[in-house]
């Protein structure tokens, strides 16, 4: 088998993040006070109270408590978000609501599929920005509201939603798994910093995480490069549509109107050792007909800060071979 060279998927680590968690490993375990600086960044970009977790199953066990919620109530979110998501709930015996998307733009549309076996009720809606255009679907009257900032961290939450930021090894900016939950308000955060205890995220995790706030901004720039080089050299010759008026960039989707052509490229630029990927993650159990058709007809390029010039051209002249043979 072919080995994939150029990922779809690569963390941005850089030299600094390298020696800021080697030096945070001669230290004891756990920093109290490299945490709270961590959480004062955040909630100095956000305008929020931050409280950072080790993991996001830790963070949505103390939003079950913070709220009241008990196992078998469900939250919609979208089958695009990252599956660590799905998996936290479920951990906490919550019920994943998954919507579907717009098979063109892969933004959520409709309601929650699958209610019809949740135990209890819909307590909690989780929007995001997967497809990196921020979006808002519509939250029933009582549940809450969060949005999810995995691939659109520097964005602003909207004032009536708490913000969850996984820094995991799929999202732009890495942190070992420390998940973030900005509060709307002082009384809250405290509650949750009581909740949490003393299970503090370890003094390597936050290191690497502070690390990569430093770094966000050109990070970022750095991957809006990417997508800008895609961009002005890709020659679609009407056969695949180029993303427009995004605004943070963790990946670059090709839009097809051909099903057959999108596979074929898919399976060709594999052939060449470039990571190109059908869809999103994994689908859930529950699928509408417009995650089916976005999946099917929409292909993701690498596109990533690490992501060099010789790889990019490699993926641009790969993707203009196929155009040429098929």
């Amino acid at each position: 088998m072919l080995q994939i060279s150029i990922p779809l998927y690569h963390p941005d680590l850089t030299v600094q993040d390298r020696a800021a968690v080697m030096q945070a490993l001669t230290l004891p375990w756990q920093d109290a006070a490299a945490l709270s600086a961590l959480e004062s960044g955040w909630s100095q970009q956000w305008g929020r109270a931050v409280v950072a977790f080790a993991d996001a199953q830790q963070a949505i066990g103390a939003l079950l408590r913070l709220w009241g919620w008990r196992r078998g109530d469900a939250l919609a979110l979208s089958p695009l978000a990252d599956r660590v998501w799905g998996e936290a709930l479920q951990q906490h015996g919550l019920w994943p609501a998954w919507l579907d998307v717009e098979p063109q733009s892969g933004l959520v549309q409709g309601e929650p599929l699958g209610l019809a076996g949740c135990a209890g009720g819909l307590v909690g809606w989780l929007h995001g920005g997967f497809g990196g255009v921020p979006e808002r679907g519509a939250a029933q009257s009582g549940a809450v509201s969060l949005m999810v900032m995995d691939h659109m961290p520097l964005a602003q939450i909207a004032d009536d939603a708490l913000g969850l930021l996984h820094l995991g090894p799929n999202g732009p900016l890495q942190g070992a798994g420390i998940t973030l939950i900005a509060a709307t308000h002082n009384q809250q955060a405290a509650k949750l910093r009581e909740l949490r205890g003393q299970a503090l995220p370890s003094r390597g995790a936050v290191a690497l995480a502070m690390s990569q706030f430093h770094q966000r901004h050109a990070l970022f720039a750095r991957r809006a490069e990417v997508a800008a080089r895609y961009g002005a050299l890709l020659r679609p010759r009407g056969r695949f549509g180029l993303p427009q008026g995004w605004a943070y960039w963790s990946r670059y989707p090709l839009s097809f109107e051909d099903e057959v052509a999108a596979q074929g490229l898919a399976e060709f630029l594999g052939r060449t050792g470039i990571g190109g990927m059908l869809g999103g993650p994994l689908p859930p159990i529950h699928s509408g007909p417009g995650l089916r058709g976005w999946s099917a007809r929409t292909l993701l390029l690498p596109c990533y800060a690490a992501l060099g010039e010789a790889a990019q051209k490699r993926v641009i002249n790969r993707v203009h071979r196929w155009l040429e043979r098929s």
